[in-house]
């Protein structure tokens, strides 16, 4: 049987679950990996539409047990990086195929590479008082 298939079974009494849910409150992420801190990675080599960066995260994972992100969760990710100011729009590039909207190129904003939101995007975008209070407690 497969490593990763295998599940250790857990009762509704035992406080394991809990635990895995307050660290994942803690890290912001269930994985080992962070989709957020790859999309940046790839994003300091230059200008990518959502397809590029798509296809970059792909390639990086390929050969590892961890799951890929499908194409419409990363798109949701960008939109939560470019709300939170950590992506600016920087140009457009028209489809390959005729009829279909140009893609647009997307760049860090220079000021807040650095920033905190980059360990847990939809945290700080969806719940950003929980967010807040965590990097401050991070900070103590």
């Amino acid at each position: 049987m497969d490593a990763y298939a295998t599940v250790a079974p857990v009762t509704l009494t035992s406080r394991g679950p809990l635990i895995y849910c307050f660290l994942g409150l803690i890290y912001g992420a269930w994985g080992r990996y962070r989709t957020s801190l790859m999309v940046k990675q790839s994003l300091l080599e230059g200008p990518k539409s959502v397809y590029d960066l798509w296809k970059d995260i792909l390639k990086k994972l390929e050969g590892t047990p961890y799951a890929k992100p499908s194409y419409g969760s990363l798109r949701i990710m960008v939109y939560c990086l470019k709300r939170l100011g950590l992506v600016k729009v920087v140009g457009t590039q028209p489809s390959s195929r005729r009829g279909y909207y140009p893609r647009h190129l997307y760049a860090i904003v220079k000021a807040r590479a650095e920033s905190e939101a980059w360990l847990s995007p939809y945290e700080a975008y969806y719940r950003p008082r929980e967010f807040k209070a965590r990097v401050h407690l991070k900070n103590l």
